[in-house]
């Protein structure tokens, strides 16, 4: 634990300004994320725990304050928590914040095993305190209490929140693309743009390797520079079964109808899946909202619109997933993604990120995107009508 990621849900829920601390971000650590989830699904295999969470946003404060509600309360001994360096007070060790930290809540006969098992795995683990009925989260350092809290008063004591969202459709118009241009030079402008050039140089920081579990992979075609559609990984490698997992975003749709957005994520999602040659039979995904602030403010006037916006993408996410009949397993959200530049405020478009996985029975039978010889034939799917709306193409020429 060290003084990176204080105050980290604090600083995603405030306008970013010059002087918001760089030490609210968490430094990612994923080789020990590597080791702690290994460890971890092995202690699970051997039933050592029966639940645990990870300490992002609050840290201490927020996993072992939700988890105390299962038991009615806990006792926590900070002291007794790793450090990465000395001098960090009570407060901070119990606020910082990493996703690759967890709380778990393993039985007191299993404790040892727990622990053992997490030094042969090369995963710290360290006994904290205990859950109790007491009705608190009590907090301790060097044997004395600094910390009472009652867990009705911490998750009950204030008022729930009525936000109010009002939906208006944005006028429709016709689009206006000037004449004259080349259809090759526009081709050229549409695939310039930032939604749609390569992201290699970005995805190229990461070994996508590693284990050499990858079959189907990030980039395709006869330079390996193509993007592909989705990715397959066979974790198992003596098994021939593997997981494809595709992502979904279409942002520019919340102009017109986040519901429209929403849904058209987990299409994309989905359809990616296929092209790849992943069944839908055994399917789920992860909901990431990003979000411009919907909670109304002197400085907020638009919020009841952006709220507006939040609900009918959930109508959107609900009506579709039930429709696929595709569970949701996790996901998360980011509602405070604004900023400003002197006086004008500077909001993200809202945002729903879908990611989905698959379970592929035969890695050998994936497909990849590129065309594999000359004369191959090119087929569209579905109807398609004269319509821009909401395009990467029309963004770029209907100024």
């Amino acid at each position: 634990i060290g003084k990176d990621g204080i105050h980290g849900a604090t600083f995603s829920s405030e306008v970013l300004h010059e002087d918001s601390p760089a030490t609210a971000v968490q430094i990612g650590d994923p080789i020990t994320q590597r080791k702690v989830m290994d460890f971890l699904l092995e202690a699970r295999d051997k039933g050592l725990y029966r639940s645990l969470t990870d300490n992002g946003a609050g840290g201490l404060s927020s996993s072992v304050g939700e988890m105390a509600t299962l038991s009615g309360g806990a006792e926590m001994h900070l002291d007794r928590a790793p450090l990465k360096y000395d001098g960090l007070a009570p407060w901070e060790i119990f606020l910082s914040e990493a996703q690759e930290r967890m709380t778990v809540v393993v039985p007191p006969e299993k404790i040892d095993d727990f622990l053992a098992l997490a030094k042969k795995r090369s995963a710290e683990a360290t006994d904290l305190g205990e859950f109790t009925d007491s009705g608190s989260l009590r907090v301790f350092y060097d044997g004395k209490p600094i910390g009472n809290l009652d867990l009705e008063f911490l998750h009950e004591g204030w008022p729930v929140m009525e936000l109010p969202a009002v939906w208006e459709p944005p006028a429709a118009k016709s689009a206006s693309i000037p004449e004259g241009d080349h259809l090759g030079n526009r081709i050229k402008s549409v695939l310039s743009r930032l939604n749609v050039c390569s992201k290699e140089p970005f995805v190229r920081m990461y070994d996508h390797e590693v284990q050499g579990g990858s079959t189907v992979k990030p980039f395709q075609g006869v330079e390996n520079d193509g993007p592909g559609d989705a990715a397959i990984v066979r974790p198992l490698l003596n098994s021939p079964s593997g997981v494809a997992v595709s992502c979904g975003i279409v942002p520019r749709y919340s102009d017109l109808d986040a519901k429209a957005m929403a849904e058209n994520a987990v299409d994309e999602a989905l359809r990616n899946l296929l092209a790849v040659g992943a069944p839908l039979e055994e399917v789920a995904a992860l909901d990431n909202f990003c979000w411009p602030d919907p909670v109304p403010s002197v400085t907020n006037p638009d919020a009841e619109y952006k709220m507006a916006q939040l609900v009918r993408a959930c109508e959107g996410l609900q009506r579709i997933c039930l429709a696929y009949e595709m569970p949701l397993v996790s996901g998360k959200d980011s509602m405070k993604n604004d900023s400003r530049i002197g006086n004008e405020k500077i909001s993200i478009p809202p945002t729903l990120l879908v990611t989905a996985v698959a379970v592929i029975p035969d890695v050998s039978k994936g497909v990849t995107m590129d065309f594999k010889e000359p004369g191959d034939i090119v087929y569209v799917l579905g109807p398609t009508r004269a319509e821009l709306g909401c395009s990467e193409y029309l963004a770029e020429f209907d100024q």
